[in-house]
């Protein structure tokens, strides 16, 4: 009589220890695919990054351009006294 209970009590221990091995394979799996998604976010704002510095630089050589054009052309206002 006292080999049921503690077989029922193993048996159960078991089915609870193969549930969190695949509750830690399953955690682990979706962490490392977290992080897979984290590092391609991380690169696509690099990317970003790079390309905003570009722009910035572009946007300030129009700029020095159009301001270049604009006193050749006596386009530019005088500044008030």
């Amino acid at each position: 009589m006292s080999d049921e209970p503690e077989n029922l009590t193993l048996r159960h221990l078991r089915a609870l220890d193969a549930k969190l091995d695949q509750l830690s394979k399953d955690m682990k799996f979706g962490f490392e695919t977290m992080t897979g998604h984290l590092i391609g976010i991380t690169g696509r704002v690099a990317g970003l990054e790079i390309r905003a510095t570009a722009m910035e630089a572009w946007s300030a050589d129009t700029t020095q351009r159009l301001e270049r054009i604009e006193r050749r052309l006596n386009l530019s206002d005088e500044p008030t006294a």
